[in-house]
């Protein structure tokens, strides 16, 4: 039984998953649209950018032996090694801290709002008014970046036409939407936990 819950959970929340890769792909996506400005602000932060040092480049002796090509060659499958496992690691590590910071965000909040709203503080009304806001900080982390892709435009110099950056965000964010919202239709389905969604 308790394996048959835990297979329910994983399957749910394989779709959550690529809804916060989604998410933090239309983040990035978004910030690739302010690049100018943050390149502006890096230049005007940092005013040694534009004189960097000059360092004396290095001239390797080829009758020195085979030993600098064979330390070349090492660095390369190093390198490549080093590449290919991040590019594994990558997207686990996207979603757990996705999955954290929504979710402790959301359990932080969860006291405050009660108290607003001059409710109990027990288990019952923390699990459902968490479940609440995690949807709307997910909600937030889909809105905010289509808002800020619509503010491009008044940038001086903008990478891509308003219309490409519109496009993509909205194809995009409509993505993260419908695997967010399978993952709850599939929780109502299976009888998921809530607290247990990602």
């Amino acid at each position: 039984m308790q394996t048959r819950n835990n297979f329910k959970k994983h399957v749910t929340n394989f779709f959550g998953a690529l809804g916060y890769m989604l998410c933090s792909l239309l983040w990035l996506w978004t910030v690739m649209l302010y690049f100018s400005w943050i390149e502006k602000i890096v230049v005007i932060v940092s005013p040694n950018v534009e004189n960097p040092v000059v360092e004396p480049s290095v001239v390797v002796n080829s009758s020195s032996g085979m030993l600098p090509m064979f330390f070349a060659i090492a660095v390369t499958i190093i390198m490549a090694a080093v590449t290919i496992y991040i590019i594994i690691k990558i997207p686990s590590v996207i979603i757990n801290t996705s999955k954290k910071v929504v979710h402790n965000t959301a359990d932080n909040v969860t006291p405050i709002v009660l108290k607003i709203q001059h409710k109990g503080d027990n288990k019952k009304n923390r699990i459902k008014l968490s479940f609440k806001l995690v949807l709307v900080i997910k909600i937030l982390l889909i809105v905010i970046p289509i808002i800020l892709t619509f503010c491009s435009q008044f940038i001086e110099k903008q990478l891509f036409d308003l219309f490409l950056a519109t496009y993509v965000s909205f194809w995009i964010a409509s993505l993260c939407v419908l695997f967010f919202a399978f993952q709850y239709f599939l929780a109502s389905l299976l009888s998921v936990k809530r607290q247990d969604l990602w």
